[in-house]
């Protein structure tokens, strides 16, 4: 199966406003951070980790793709993609400017 960049969808540049808005706040970056150290102790497929991707995105289509519920589960460049997500919230003191550094495979489709 091929796969390309979606024209129809881009989560990275609602993730970036969502970060946007995040970042306006310290305790709201306090918060995003605790919520992905949680998501990352719990697994993809727990309540955490939906949590944490929902402070991501509303769109249910973006949110079956980070929950990896679209059949994007065994494609290495979307898994890895996933994992920048939630790993960069808490890698370094820049951690929110850096959320989407990783991330570029996330938007593809399957063909």
């Amino acid at each position: 199966m091929t796969t390309k960049l979606s024209d129809r969808t881009n989560i990275l540049e609602k993730v970036e406003v969502k970060l946007q808005e995040i970042r306006q706040d310290p305790e709201r970056v306090k918060a995003f951070q605790k919520m992905a150290v949680a998501a990352i102790h719990h697994g993809k497929e727990s309540g955490e980790w939906r949590e944490y991707m929902m402070m991501l995105t509303t769109d249910e289509n973006d949110l079956r793709r980070l929950l990896a519920l679209d059949g994007s589960e065994s494609d290495p460049e979307i898994s890895t993609s996933r994992a920048y997500l939630v790993a960069n919230a808490v890698c370094g003191s820049d951690t929110t400017m850096r959320t989407g550094f990783g991330t570029n495979n996330i938007d593809k489709v399957f063909e």
